[in-house]
């Protein structure tokens, strides 16, 4: 059985979500806020903090490098640091962009963050409750979504992957 721990990161912290495969289930999710003090120091020991405690095969995380990728300096830092943790356990690390989410999602008729987010509440129903509401174009992302897009990085991992076989594990 293999753990994929997906985590995107945001400005406020990360949303994460922990999926096991054969068969496929969603053991864990939810968003880390780190406001208070040194932010980054604050991410890092809860990322740590979830790494110990879940034992993950494989970090899924999105392609924060990418020109195309809309993500603030801090974040894209942050995401350096997953991949420093992943290199520092022996961890294999894979990154998709939003473009390849989005394909992963397109077999559903889904290309939006809301839409992505609607599947993935009807494939996990556990998710239902987490769900945001549709946002007008002047609110704010909603920091939910931030679990959806995990949990979504995690499902094109294993759309894309099949398997950690794959990717060295």
């Amino acid at each position: 059985m293999n753990r994929i721990l997906a985590i995107d990161p945001t400005p406020r912290g990360f949303g994460f979500a922990l999926l096991e495969d054969r068969p496929l289930r969603l053991i864990d999710w939810g968003v880390v806020e780190c406001r208070r003090g040194n932010k980054e120091e604050n991410r890092g020991k809860r990322l740590r903090g979830l790494f110990q405690e879940y034992d993950p095969s494989i970090f899924v995380i999105e392609d924060c490098g990418r020109k195309t990728s809309r993500r603030g300096h801090a974040t894209r830092r942050f995401a350096d640091e997953i991949r420093l943790l992943a290199q520092r356990v022996h961890l294999p690390l894979k990154k998709f962009s939003r473009e390849q989410v989005k394909q992963a999602f397109a077999l559903h008729g889904a290309t939006t963050k809301q839409q992505i987010a609607q599947v993935l509440a009807d494939g996990f129903p556990e998710l239902k409750p987490r769900l945001p509401t549709v946002r007008e174009i002047w609110q704010s992302e909603d920091y939910r979504i931030s679990i959806f897009d995990a949990v979504a990085l995690g499902m094109t991992f294993v759309a894309n992957e099949g398997s950690l076989e794959s990717v060295g594990a």
